[in-house]
């Protein structure tokens, strides 16, 4: 059977140097797509999350001394899309008070569980890597932490992004994404790649590439703005915490702009009480929107679509105390690109 080449009626419109039709089993254009798309493929990472733990005007960082029993939750943020579960890299910066104390801080998301140990004295850098098993988007990546003696285990600040995974052959994955071919770079391909020799380039082929990027997209989820408490200090009272029975500001974010027309985004925001308190938050979307949420004291994210303008908005979160005795707060939130 003869090789069947696809091409353009019209070469002018291709730039020189890739055409269609070339030396080798595989035409150069093919190449030059497969390289590119399964690049994009490995390499496309958005920010899934990046925070700096903020505790007052004095503090900075989520601090814990509690006992390996019982840890405490330093932080908590929402992992959107990742359906063909990727590993996510969780870069930190944490430090313990003592220089002969040990901390542990764990990572825990979709299923997988890892753990690190901290003995620095001083902010030091760590790289965390925590690969999901199970479950569904939204799913909660969250930081607990605790230490082998009374003194303090400190994460300054954290950041999330997908790791690099390679994918060059098979069919088409839960994420969307279809590999063009193996081995783009060589002449020589294995016989179940669709652009290995003898093989028709059907449309669906021609197709790949675009609908290989829109599944990129929709299933890597960038996060835009990040709002995060130190998720255990809910009970000491700081100033983004109330029992007032009327409306107390919480806290702010600013999402920027990320496109050129109206557009709808995702907005997840985590609210908890303490003692018996219940109570009611109220997220005010660029001074036009109003989302609601309960308060309490088991804790929960919200998940709302929002909508903002071309040069993005603020989001004011308010909370009161409705009943019972204790505080109520918003102690996360993030805002999503939607799909």
């Amino acid at each position: 059977m003869p090789t069947i080449d696809y091409k353009p009626m019209d070469l002018s419109y291709l730039v020189p140097g890739i055409s269609p039709v070339g030396g080798g089993s595989v035409p150069p254009l093919w190449e030059r797509l497969g390289d590119k798309d399964r690049w994009l493929a490995t390499t496309y990472s958005p920010s899934l999350f990046s925070s700096v733990f903020g505790n007052g005007t004095a503090a900075v960082g989520a601090l814990t001394n509690a006992a390996s029993g019982s840890p405490d939750t330093l932080g908590r943020w929402i992992v959107m899309g990742n359906a063909s579960r990727r590993p996510v890299v969780v870069s930190l910066y944490a430090l313990v008070n003592n220089s002969g104390t040990t901390g542990t801080l764990t990572v825990t998301y979709g299923g997988g569980t890892t753990t690190q140990a901290v003995t620095a004295t001083s902010a030091t850098s760590f790289t965390v890597t925590v690969t999901p098993t199970t479950g569904t988007a939204p799913l909660e990546l969250k930081i607990t932490g605790h230490t082998d003696d009374s003194n303090y285990l400190g994460v300054v600040c954290a950041s999330g992004r997908l790791q690099h995974v390679d994918r060059y052959d098979g069919g088409i994955g839960s994420d969307g994404y279809t590999p063009l071919g193996d081995a783009f770079n060589t002449a020589s391909y294995s016989a179940s790649s669709p652009v290995a020799a003898n093989k028709p380039i059907s449309t669906e082929l021609v197709s790949r590439g675009w609908n290989n990027v829109r599944a990129i997209a929709r299933d890597r989820v960038a996060c835009l703005a990040t709002l995060q408490r130190p998720q255990n200090v809910l009970a000491t009272r700081p100033w983004w915490a109330t029992d007032a029975p009327s409306c107390v500001l919480s806290g702010m974010l600013w999402v920027p702009p990320s496109d050129t027309v109206v557009r709808d985004y995702r907005l997840s925001w985590y609210t908890l009480a303490t003692g018996d308190a219940a109570g009611t938050a109220l997220a005010l979307v660029d001074g036009s929107q109003a989302h609601e949420a309960a308060i309490t004291t088991s804790g929960g994210w919200t998940h709302d679509t929002i909508t903002l303008p071309p040069n993005g908005g603020t989001i004011a979160f308010n909370v009161q105390k409705d009943s019972g005795a204790g505080l109520v707060g918003v102690t996360a939130a993030q805002v999503f690109r939607e799909p």
